[in-house]
């Protein structure tokens, strides 16, 4: 008797687990159904409102100057929540309009913008980047010079990978004014060793000397990832963009490499009868003390603070950057171009049609000084103090003898776990 009210019991209980159960599964399928249904709507408003989520680029190792946009190619650059900007690239290879003949008359000023990303400026059409900016911004107030300007800039590079830019392009166009935008990162770039682009390489005997881009570099055609709008905009949305720039102090060996390109750069524009004029970022303020650093690596070559021109304003880095993204918004590509207005109406006489005199050799070629030659001739001991970064000639060996902070180096190959405050 017992027995059968315990299975009478037992049966009775089964259905109700049952029930449990297909209410779980049910519960389960409903939610995935709805997590579909929503990822499907997703995905179809973003295909409906965004041009496109995958950015495409092509590449091109040039002889001599090292990879660059290919071109006559379109570029699709996106960071898939602030801009989609799709920019055809010039005969030269970078993401300008087409280069046109100039000429150095009384009135003419043609201006050379060299930089990284900041002046590659993919995240807005060619028409609002600041050079441009800078042009339409001198004729309405400078309009007894016929200012006309051109963009060098690669991301990726610092001012040695950017010598030949100079030296191949932006000087066939003869311009009098060349302007180097200056970002936080290039005080570390300039000692990095990529092969695919212009570096520093250290000799036996301490020096620094210009190393030219390996001319069989081919692996720049990245593969593309390919995936559905809504997968891409979340990876974009939700990853952390404040991580990807942090800030690493510069060590004094860094800092030779900076003072030894900016001499570079010096000693060709000089050599051209042009002005040389640095923008520094507004990543570069004097509470970082990146400020002091640059101005004592660039001597006596002129620094257009953006940073100062923000403070000026009563503005923050904010208002001038991309919410996701720290390049220029277009507001800061206008702001930029003003910073450097002021700085040419103030300086009028660098577009002026006299040719500065050839600095006059006074010694053997300094160590520091060495590289590449400019024009068939080395730069001298005179021509490098004469430049000026803040250091004379004849000290120089003493600061090329300290071991290079780069690629190079057993310290960066280490896997950059380099301690900055051992630093001497």
């Amino acid at each position: 008797m017992t027995r059968t009210i315990r299975q009478r019991v037992s049966c009775q209980r089964l259905p109700a687990k049952y029930n449990s159960l297909r209410l779980i599964a049910w519960n389960l399928s409903l939610a995935a159904l709805g997590a579909a249904t929503a990822a499907a709507i997703g995905e179809g408003y973003l295909q409906a409102t965004k041009p496109f989520m995958t950015p495409t680029y092509a590449y091109v190792n040039v002889p001599g100057v090292g990879m660059l946009l290919k071109p006559g190619s379109i570029v699709r650059h996106t960071n898939k929540l602030d801009f989609w900007t799709t920019t055809r690239i010039n005969r030269f290879g970078f993401a300008d309009r087409e280069p046109l003949p100039t000429s150095r008359t009384e009135n003419s000023c043609h201006i050379a913008v060299i930089g990284d990303s900041f002046v590659e400026a993919l995240e807005v059409p060619i028409a609002a980047k600041m050079h441009m900016h800078l042009e339409r911004l001198a004729a309405r107030e400078l309009p007894h010079l016929d200012v006309t300007t051109s963009a060098y800039g690669r991301g990726g590079t610092a001012q040695v990978a950017q010598l030949p830019y100079y030296e191949k392009y932006a000087a066939r166009l003869r311009p009098k004014l060349v302007v180097l935008v200056f970002s936080q990162n290039d005080f570390n770039g300039n000692s990095y060793g990529f092969p695919q682009y212009t570096s520093l390489k250290q000799t036996a005997d301490g020096a620094l000397r210009v190393r030219p881009p390996d001319p069989d570099w081919k692996d720049f055609n990245y593969p593309t990832r390919r995936r559905s709008f809504l997968a891409a905009w979340l990876n974009a949305k939700y990853r952390s963009f404040e991580r990807q720039a942090r800030w690493v102090p510069p060590t004094p060996r860094c800092l030779d490499c900076v003072r030894f390109a900016l001499r570079r750069f010096a000693i060709g524009v000089q050599r051209d009868h042009a002005a040389l004029v640095i923008l520094s970022n507004y990543d570069i303020r004097d509470a970082t003390g990146g400020t002091e650093w640059l101005r004592n690596a660039a001597g006596r070559i002129p620094v257009v603070s953006l940073a100062d021109n923000l403070a000026a304003r009563k503005r923050t880095r904010r208002d001038v950057r991309w919410d996701h993204d720290y390049h220029w918004n277009p507001t800061g590509h206008r702001w930029a171009a003003s910073a450097l207005l002021k700085y040419l109406r103030a300086n009028e006489t660098v577009c002026s049609a006299k040719a500065p005199p050839e600095p006059a050799s006074t010694g053997a070629p300094s160590r520091e000084c060495e590289g590449l030659p400019l024009a068939g001739r080395g730069p001298s001991a005179g021509e490098c103090e004469r430049l000026g970064t803040g250091r004379s000639a004849r000290d120089a060996p003493a600061a090329s003898n300290r071991q290079l902070y780069s690629p190079l180096s057993p310290t960066y190959m280490a896997g950059r776990r380099h301690d900055h405050r051992a630093d001497p």
